[in-house]
């Protein structure tokens, strides 16, 4: 089976989840389709309308599906590629938490497979440049899904770790995705462009540097000594910025050096160390050292001027970390988010402050600070709470999530 054929598998994917979870191009064109319903005439019990999964069977490309693995149903393939493209609704995300739960070695690999498949077929298409700025990037979330942890099949669940991106963070929270604790902090990620010197971005081409870029890069590399090739250096391009790639090296250990660029104005935004060791990757910057772990919260509401320090001790567990968290060296980002991710709020601390804001449909952002250690926030829809802490490389950021109302 070659590229085109998963091409055309992803499309009808495309087309009938899109139907089942409201997709308005779709609905206009298939209004037949679009009369037919996922559930029973009862919509709490989330139950699938039999009719609909016969219609999908039917157009599945079977020979994929049961070749991979006969424990997926072209369903669940669907079920994963639109969540993956539109988002989903709890009757899918439940069934995609069922899959990445189970720890059989069949499923685990079959699903692997299929992002790898689909990533080759993205690459070979030029599909790419499409497909970035839709809510999830289905590179990053294979690199998830298909880590090369060296470790057996039987651990692999425990070793799953989101590789996401900043574009796609929040609305992989909001959909409630699993967060795993039992990570090493070593193993912890930088959550941004991580993927950058793989080249899972919309361009990459050879190019010298320019007379400011040469400037940036002695002066933040003078203690690096660069393997520079005929002064030749890969770069990778998102639409707003541009990486410079090289490859340096330290004490003998090979880094690669990623520039941040803003494409305009040629500023430099941010400069990371990548490393590679015992199969794992993590990110490191010499003035900005995150550490990203997922920690699963606990539910409970926050209540209007509620006190941060018993926000953060009932988020910590006890044998996860063993420091306090200094306050003075924490920034706190607060999401309330609908599945579509259309408004949002945040909440940060640093060193002036803790301010909270706003952000609309036309992004523009409404701000007020209060007091340090109080959180003045009201919502009435679901939210995600992210807590991240700099400078520390003992201190993991924690990511989690809290689904209920505020009182």
């Amino acid at each position: 089976m070659d590229c085109k054929f998963y091409l055309n598998y992803l499309k009808m994917a495309n087309l009938a989840i899109s139907c089942l979870f409201g997709e308005k191009s779709y609905k206009k064109k298939h209004k037949k389709i679009k009369e037919k319903s996922c559930r029973t005439n009862d919509s709490t019990d989330g139950k699938y309308n039999e009719e609909l999964e016969s219609w999908l069977n039917s157009i599945a490309y079977r020979e994929f599906v049961y070749t991979e693995n006969e424990l997926f149903s072209p369903l669940s393939i669907f079920n994963v590629v639109g969540m993956l493209f539109f988002g989903a609704e709890e009757e899918t995300k439940t069934n995609f938490r069922m899959i990445m739960n189970t720890r059989d070695e069949k499923c685990i690999t079959s699903l692997a497979r299929f992002f790898k498949t689909y990533d080759k077929a993205l690459l070979q298409n030029n599909y790419i440049h499409h497909l970035h700025g839709h809510r999830f990037d289905p590179i990053i979330i294979r690199k998830w899904i298909n880590f090369p942890y060296k470790t057996s099949i039987k651990n692999y669940h425990d070793d799953f770790i989101h590789v996401i991106n900043n574009d796609i963070s929040e609305p992989l929270s909001s959909l409630g995705w699993n967060c795993f604790t039992k990570l090493p902090l070593k193993r912890s990620f930088m959550f941004v462009h991580t993927v950058t010197v793989k080249g899972s971005w919309i361009n990459s081409f050879d190019a010298k540097l320019t007379t400011k870029e040469e400037f940036i890069v002695n002066k933040h590399t003078q203690k690096l000594p660069m393997m520079k090739q005929k002064g030749l250096f890969k770069y990778y391009e998102t639409r707003k910025h541009r990486f410079l790639n090289m490859e340096v090296q330290n004490e003998g250990k090979k880094f690669f050096f990623v520039l941040i660029l803003n494409k305009k104005s040629k500023k430099k935004l941010d400069y990371r160390y990548k490393d590679i060791k015992d199969g794992c990757e993590f990110v490191t910057s010499n003035y900005c050292n995150y550490h990203r772990v997922n920690l699963e919260l606990p539910k409970f509401s926050i209540q209007k001027n509620h006190n941060l320090n018993y926000i953060i001790n009932k988020m910590v567990k006890s044998d996860f970390m063993d420091k306090q968290l200094n306050l003075d060296t924490m920034f706190i980002k607060w999401h309330s988010t609908d599945f579509n991710c259309r408004s949002s709020a945040f909440i940060s601390v640093n060193e002036t402050g803790l301010s909270t804001g706003e952000v609309d449909n036309s992004m523009r952002c409404k701000e007020h600070h209060t007091n340090l250690k109080t959180i003045d926030f009201e919502c009435n829809r679901p939210f995600v709470f992210y807590l991240f802490v700099k400078d520390d490389e003992t201190i993991p950021i924690l990511y989690g999530k809290y689904k209920g109302n505020p009182d």
